[in-house]
Formats: C-alpha cells, structure tokens, sequence
C-alpha cells in the first residue's frame, strides 16, 4: 500500500479502513486514522463455530477434507486452501499493540449492531489509543453505506475543533 500511495502521488494525511481495511490502515500510520467497523481486535469464537472447527478437523483426520466447503465461514467460501489460511491467520492477528503503539488522532465509528467487529470491540480499541474519538451508529457491520454522509460530517465536525 506504501508503495502504491507513492506511485499516485497520494498523501496520507487521512486514512480511512473498514473492518480488515482498518489493519491495513493502522500500517499505513497516517496523521488522521478513521476506523470504521474496524478489525484488529479477536473476537472470541462462538459454541456453534467451536463446534464446526471440531468437527471439520474430525472430518479432516479422517481423510473427508473435501466436506472443507461445508464448513467454511461466508467470507472465505470459494477460496483455495492456501487463500483460506491465510484468511484465518488475518482473522486471528490481534492489533492492540499497534493500536497502543499508534501516536496519531484517531475517529472509531461503530455499529451497535455489528457481529463482525462488535461495539465493544471499538471500545477496546478507543482505550489503547491515546488520541481518540468515538461514534457509535445503529447500524451492523456495513452502516457506512446508510451512514456516510454522517460519517463525513463527524470527520469535518471534529477535524474542525481539531478534536481528531
């Protein structure tokens, strides 16, 4: 990403990232970091998904790995099994350290009804960074779509009373 923000000539004075984007976005280290639904933080596994990891592994000893399909989350279907570890070596790597590390003014919006990167996910995320500010918004993980024109107006709002 460094390397293609270099070739566009593009500054980051203010970088945004979504869910997974987020992490690519702390990387980038910019002046301004809006973390929007923001990934970084591992959220615990559920019973239910415990349980399909056991299973598959049962299935995977037992030479019955083709059934891998069946039990692969909606946000890997259809991805090599090389592709597949690597998506979950992303989904486990824990940020609070370089969220703790992060020198920089930071706007964390939340949706309060998100699964995928819940509310107390962000909040986390808020108490590790020294300079933040935080939004929550009623929606789930894609609020941004319904909510940008909000999201904007936080950013402008709070880079006007230099709070971000």
């Amino acid at each position: 990403m460094e390397l293609f923000l270099e070739e566009i000539n593009a500054h980051k004075n203010i970088i945004l990232g979504h869910s997974f984007g987020g992490k690519v976005a702390a990387l980038l280290n910019p002046d301004l970091l809006v973390l929007v639904a923001s990934a970084g933080i591992v959220i615990p596994k559920s019973l239910k998904v415990r349980t399909k990891i056991a299973l598959f592994k049962m299935f995977k000893f037992t030479g019955l790995s083709a059934l891998r399909s069946l039990f692969v989350a909606p946000d890997a279907q259809g991805l090599s099994e090389c592709m597949y570890q690597t998506f979950k070596n992303v989904i486990n790597e824990d940020f609070s350290d370089i969220f703790r590390d992060y020198k920089g003014k930071v706007l964390l919006c939340f949706g309060e009804k998100d699964t995928a990167t819940p509310v107390w996910s962000g909040q986390i995320m808020a108490r590790l960074m020294h300079d933040s500010r935080w939004v929550s918004y009623s929606g789930v993980h894609y609020f941004l779509l319904k909510e940008g024109v909000s999201v904007a107006r936080e950013l402008e709002q709070s880079m006007d009373k230099n709070e971000v």
